[in-house]
């Protein structure tokens, strides 16, 4: 049995823990070189409004974008984020804002996607991004000594300062978040490009192909164009002239996605390849048939495998280029004319 001061000492403790003072959050917003443990656990101790910035992205690519697929796009989604540990305190996030913003070369951009097999695209992570390959300038960059830059950044560093210390103030519980609404006419031009992006993912439309990107386009629309009216600091409901400069800008990365990201399917890239091969060595030679086996043997390398050379066969096929049929021999022909009388 224990004593009674012992017991007394017990209780004090105990109620000295029940009124330990809850831990200072930091005021860490901006991440660089982390992985997704480290950015969740940081988002735990400080402020949940964080962003992501790497100059050479490639590791923040393997270290958190492929292996933190699932908690960036519930961030996205505004939905929490449970992380569960056994050695270490677990927790839920919840009203968590998250961005990144990566730069990466072309060719280190390209390995990562075939040695993890676009992952993140197939997760539908990138068609919730803006994405932008611009065309390189070398060889085309002049400078002046006279040349002055005309932008005056103070302006823009205070707005952005006062937007931060407001986020902050959110997650003290100091001020209460407003609801951004479309304004009449906007929400007019809503249902308008709402529209118009849906009958473009049909079969032949340009997001035909893409339809990740086309059934996320019109709420990254929206969501750029609540960053333009809180940006820009203005009053009431969004107006029609913001939602159409956010429409304008998506556009234009929603260009610059389809060119990084060609949708055209495989087949029909290795197909187009492969008839273009029949044009030049069967076709423009006054021939019309040719054998199978030796088209798959002689054609381009990048159709040769076995796989790739029957759905492209079976492409040209069904779309009337060619016809596969068997002779009197057994042989196993490709007809190049397949319109022409036998």
């Amino acid at each position: 049995m224990t004593s009674p001061k012992t017991e007394k000492v017990r209780h004090l403790y105990y109620d000295h823990l029940q009124n330990e003072p809850p831990k200072p959050r930091g005021r860490q917003t901006i991440y660089d070189d982390t992985t997704v443990q480290g950015l969740l656990k940081g988002m735990h101790q400080n402020t949940k409004n964080v962003c992501v910035l790497a100059d050479e992205g490639t590791g923040t690519l393997n270290q958190l974008v492929t292996p933190g697929m699932s908690a960036l796009n519930s961030s996205w989604s505004g939905m929490p984020i449970k992380v569960e540990r056994k050695t270490s305190e677990s927790f839920t996030l919840s009203g968590q804002r998250m961005a990144f913003l990566l730069s990466i070369q072309p060719g280190p951009f390209q390995e990562y996607r075939d040695r993890k097999s676009d992952l993140a695209k197939a997760a539908g992570l990138w068609a919730r991004t803006l994405v932008c390959g611009p065309l390189s300038t070398i060889g085309f960059r002049q400078i002046s000594r006279d040349k002055k830059s005309s932008a005056e950044p103070a302006q823009y560093f205070t707005r952005i300062r006062e937007l931060i210390e407001k986020s902050l103030s959110y997650e003290g519980g100091l001020t209460t978040k407003n609801l951004l609404k479309l304004s009449d006419r906007a929400a007019d031009l809503f249902v308008a490009i709402s529209n118009e992006i849906e009958v473009n993912m049909r079969p032949g439309g340009i997001y035909a192909n893409a339809t990740d990107h086309g059934s996320k386009l019109m709420e990254n629309i929206v969501r750029v164009a609540g960053i333009l009216h809180a940006g820009n600091n203005e009053n009431g409901d969004i107006s029609y002239e913001t939602l159409d400069a956010a429409v304008h800008i998506c556009v234009f990365f929603s260009n610059e996605y389809m060119m990084v990201f060609d949708h055209t399917p495989s087949h029909v890239v290795n197909a187009m390849i492969l008839n273009d091969w029949l044009t030049s060595n069967v076709r423009s030679r006054n021939q019309r048939y040719i054998p199978k086996r030796h088209t798959r043997q002689y054609c381009p390398s990048a159709v040769r495998k076995p796989a790739q050379f029957r759905d492209a066969l079976e492409y040209l096929e069904c779309s009337g280029h060619i016809r596969v049929f068997v002779d009197e021999k057994n042989r196993h022909l490709i007809d190049t004319m397949p319109n022409l009388p036998a």
